[in-house]
């Protein structure tokens, strides 16, 4: 019964702890952002055209090795090749997929 309570108590505590830190990041965020507006007004720009200069920054696109797809870089999967190159992934899925092709070859060229 002791240990039951003692575990209770340690995830109390652990849920605790996870909403302050979340908090703290949403605090973080909101102040960078009243920064950015506040800084905008001090530079005469409407909050409209930071906003707008945000959303100018240029999206890397590139092409997925599986399906040969353009998709934005920040939301590929990837996988480096031993030449040094990287292969982008669609989905996770198709990523493993490659994985496991690669590991299969492997085994088949070490005869495995």
């Amino acid at each position: 019964m002791n240990s039951v309570l003692e575990i209770l108590w340690i995830i109390l505590i652990y849920i605790f702890i996870q909403r302050i830190v979340l908090i703290g990041m949403g605090v973080v965020r909101k102040a960078a952002s009243a920064t950015n507006r506040k800084r905008a007004q001090e530079n005469g720009l409407d909050e409209a055209m930071v906003e707008e200069k945000e959303m100018e920054e240029p999206i890397e696109m590139v092409s997925t090795f599986c399906c040969d797809k353009e998709i934005p870089r920040k939301r590929a999967y990837q996988v480096a090749a031993e030449e040094g190159s990287m292969h982008f992934f669609c989905s996770w899925q198709c990523r493993q997929e490659f994985v496991e092709k690669q590991l299969n070859e492997t085994k088949q060229e070490e005869g495995i």
